[in-house]
């Protein structure tokens, strides 16, 4: 959880000589990663072709020992480590969209590894990877917060009845939400008040839905992929003419994704 402590212990078997190193680290690793396929014309074809975002959130790293004399001996060796997740990280997350074949990921890892002294003995010099090193993947995940009971309001105004335009009528209505930052699984309740009372016609339904928008863009390129689903879909009865009302609804944030098949 962003915010906890992860304890934890390195062990080191060299069975031969390694090669020069600086020292020994311990770190946190985060990114996001976007992959989608887009189709492009090229004349009369069309080429679909891959494309893949890259956005580091953090590399947070801390030296375990130091070799200043030399490279470690062959044999084995441990070192204990207490690692603070920073509050602020965002939650570890997997989307799989409906369009472009859209993969969005926000991923950590913890490694640790020998830092090189030459250039020779990097595995990745751009993402600091040496050539030896463990990697295990972690899954963070944000605590949930206490939010402050508020009223959060927002009008709607509908025309009610008539035809092309003329004859209509405006049927008046508050929505209430308690706040303004939910968790999977939590309760969203919503109060109407839906003042009907000047309209000649009736309401035949209040309906709300529950929207995701995701935007995944390529880098480096221009490219992007996006797309809007309904999540849920919620429908309660309508109301009569001339009439007025207050109601209370729920909305149940889902913890998982329904995924089509293929």
């Amino acid at each position: 959880m962003a915010g906890q402590v992860i304890n934890g212990v390195v062990h080191v078997v060299l069975q031969k000589p390694l090669f020069e190193v600086q020292n020994l680290t311990i770190g946190l690793y985060g990114s996001e990663h976007v992959q989608f396929r887009k189709a492009h014309r090229r004349g009369k074809s069309t080429v679909y072709k891959s494309h893949f975002g890259y956005f580091e959130i953090i590399q947070l790293v801390f030296p375990l020992q130091t070799y200043p004399d030399g490279p470690p001996k062959i044999g084995q060796m441990s070192f204990p480590f207490s690692l603070v997740i920073p509050d602020w990280l965002p939650a570890s997350m997997m989307l799989a969209g409906d369009l472009e074949e859209g993969r969005l990921s926000v991923e950590y890892s913890l490694r640790a590894q020998f830092t090189p002294k030459h250039h020779c003995d990097w595995a990745d010099v751009k993402h600091n990877i040496s050539s030896f090193k463990g990697t295990r993947m972690v899954y963070i995940y944000r605590p949930v917060l206490q939010q402050p009971q508020v009223n959060l309001r927002m009008e709607l105004h509908s025309e009610v009845g008539g035809f092309l335009g003329m004859g209509t009528s405006v049927c008046h209505s508050e929505i209430f939400f308690d706040k303004n930052q939910y968790y999977l699984g939590e309760v969203a309740n919503v109060r109407i008040i839906c003042d009907n009372s000047r309209c000649a016609k009736g309401i035949s339904s209040f309906k709300f839905k529950l929207m995701r928008h995701y935007k995944g863009i390529e880098n480096p390129g221009h490219y992007h992929t996006e797309c809007a689903s309904y999540l849920v879909s919620l429908k309660n009865p309508g109301l009569g003419k001339g009439e007025k009302c207050e109601r209370m609804l729920q909305l149940r944030i889902p913890t998982e994704d329904k995924v089509a098949p293929r």
